[in-house]
């Protein structure tokens, strides 16, 4: 039996079952909220497990020049570790069985536990991240000057200071932005079945 399939039998043995709510959905909302935070996470992994291996490679290729490049595969792997906790942990904290309000209150733990987490990329994602690309090519500049001009070495600098700041905008002020309308939704869902309980 889905997620989606799992709600909907939760749903049903509520006492609120007859609230005129849009069921399909609130519930397809969740199970889409769900899988859009899954499968973000799941592709950003990847995508960061493929730049630690590909920067290795670089350092290994010549390591008595290279080795700035073992500094970036250590800040990737670093924010790949956190991340792979903080998937493994939220998958295993959902209750399998569970009533429509313990459904509704895990969604609204997960909106705040994303929303912290928005909150925190800077420091948590973004920065480690920047270093492991901006660290190494000055250093390879430091011990190699001859290879490029300090004009290349700024050219390089700052396009990776301006995709990690925009990178760093878009999460921190449209995904908190889009996450705290779905957290306000679910909020206005749980306190409608708290009143429909009262009556």
């Amino acid at each position: 039996m889905s997620s989606i399939d799992k709600l909907k039998e939760a749903w049903q043995s509520q006492s609120c079952g007859s609230l005129e709510l849009d069921l399909g959905r609130m519930l397809s909302e969740i199970e889409f909220q769900r899988k859009k935070s899954l499968y973000s996470d799941l592709f950003v992994i990847f995508t960061l497990t493929c730049a630690a291996l590909f920067f290795a490679v670089i350092a290994t290729q010549d390591i008595l020049v290279a080795w700035p490049w073992y500094i970036a595969t250590v800040s990737v792997l670093f924010v790949v570790v956190i991340m792979s906790r903080r998937l493994l942990a939220t998958q295993a904290s959902r209750g399998r069985d569970a009533s429509l309000v313990q459904h509704l209150d895990e969604a609204v733990a997960e909106a705040h536990a994303e929303i912290r987490r928005q909150l925190g990329v800077f420091w948590w994602y973004i920065l480690p991240l920047a270093l492991a690309c901006m660290v190494p090519t000055f250093l390879m500049y430091i011990t190699d000057p001859l290879r490029g001009g300090l004009m290349v070495l700024i050219g390089f600098e700052l396009f990776f200071a301006t995709t990690f700041l925009f990178v760093y905008l878009m999460i921190r002020f449209v995904g908190c932005r889009d996450r705290e309308a779905y957290l306000k939704k679910l909020l206005e869902m749980r306190k409608r079945i708290e009143e429909n309980d009262e009556l």
